[in-house]
């Protein structure tokens, strides 16, 4: 059919659904730009980045699986006896049974032989003295060989140089995985500087173990206890000078931060959106959920159970 001017009408029509496909794709494309905006600029973003970072190693694969506790298991503390430190582990552990799902055991034992078999995560609490490396090493294929495992002897290369503190995973294919902590008390220490270094290693050593996340790097003030400002110095084992230390600490926080307790109880929510322990499904819990979170961690954070946790607000 024609129209009177002798043009197809049909032109007419199908530039009509041209102009309004560009435009509908114009609607969308602004849609997705809003979309994105407000979810770069939603308040939980910050954390959100946090989380995958020292969680997940900054992946953004949605089914990138993170390593979690299991919901019970016997926690066995040995070596070096001090009530402050005890308490420290006692109060640690008594705000995770009590914020997350998880229920843990603590025995207390002289040496690791001495720990049952069924310990699932072994703590060596010494003093930093001189044969701490042997001993750690040793204590390591002690625990691989007790459940069935082989320490390989050139890991023993990354325990040549002091540290005060350190978490080994040791989660061989078809093994039932272990974790191993050593966490120097610096037992009988006047310095003031080394009392709030043992009082932050303790708690940082516990929680990444507990959350399997690694040391970040940072060069600026930290906002969690698992971030380090290691500063620059021609020592090659830094954290064995007192002076060092003491500067160490100038530089990073006491104790764990909101962030370190969001971390915390986000990873061992009760939430069956989130049993599946996959990234996605906790990116999507945040998102969901952060006010709620950072309420829930700022509760915690002025817990008068916990004041001995968290001496500075950070």
């Amino acid at each position: 059919m024609q129209t009177p001017a002798g043009k197809p009408r049909s032109r007419g029509v199908f530039r009509y659904f041209a102009v309004s496909t560009v435009i509908l794709f114009g609607v969308a494309a602004l849609a997705a730009a809003l979309h994105h905006a407000l979810r770069d600029s939603y308040p939980g973003r910050k954390f959100e980045g946090f989380f995958r970072e020292a969680l997940a190693m900054g992946s953004t694969d949605d089914n990138f699986l993170l390593g979690r506790f299991a919901s019970r298991y016997d926690v066995c503390i040995y070596g070096m006896s001090d009530p402050v430190a005890e308490s420290g582990f006692a109060t640690f552990f008594g705000m995770v049974r009590n914020e997350t799902w998880m229920q843990s055991n603590l025995i207390y034992r002289t040496d690791v032989s001495n720990c049952p078999e069924t310990t699932f995560f072994y703590v060596f609490h010494h003093k930093g003295e001189d044969s701490v490396i042997r001993s750690t090493i040793d204590d390591l294929t002690y625990i691989t060989a007790r459940h069935g495992m082989t320490f390989p002897q050139d890991h023993s290369l990354y325990f040549q140089t002091y540290s005060p503190g350190l978490v080994v995973q040791l989660a061989p294919p078809g093994k039932d995985r272990k974790v191993y902590s050593a966490i120097n008390g610096f037992a009988g220490t006047s310095s003031e500087a080394d009392k709030m270094l043992a009082h932050n290693i303790i708690q940082q050593e516990l929680l990444q173990a507990i959350l399997n996340a690694g040391d970040l790097e940072v060069n600026r003030t930290p906002v969690s206890i698992i971030e380090e400002w290691n500063i620059s110095t021609p020592l090659r084992a830094p954290m064995a000078d007192p002076q060092y230390r003491a500067q160490w600490l100038e530089h990073n926080v006491y104790n764990m931060c909101l962030y370190d307790i969001m971390l915390l109880i986000t990873l061992y929510a009760w939430d069956e959106s989130i049993l599946d322990d996959r990234l996605g499904s906790y990116i999507r819990y945040i998102r969901n959920n952060y006010e709620a979170i950072e309420k829930r961690a700022r509760e915690i954070q002025y817990d008068e159970r916990y004041s001995d946790i968290f001496v500075q607000k950070c």
